[in-house]
């Protein structure tokens, strides 16, 4: 795995606790055509905290 694979995976876990965290598991998924999706609210904060994280990261490795 190389580094920009271990930034996307850190990245995604960081945003994805930080969802959990803020709005719970419970009401941040939502059931759409019989898949679970983020209710646009989780969606959002995931991308804040996924972009946040991985400028953080990238500027750290680079």
């Amino acid at each position: 795995m190389n580094t920009a694979e271990k930034i996307i995976r850190v990245a995604s876990e960081i945003a994805e606790n930080e969802v959990e965290r803020r709005i719970g598991e419970w009401l941040a998924i939502e059931v759409v055509d019989d898949t679970e999706v983020l209710t646009d609210e989780a969606q959002e904060l995931f991308d804040e905290v996924y972009d946040n994280v991985t400028t953080i990261l990238n500027r750290h490795f680079s």
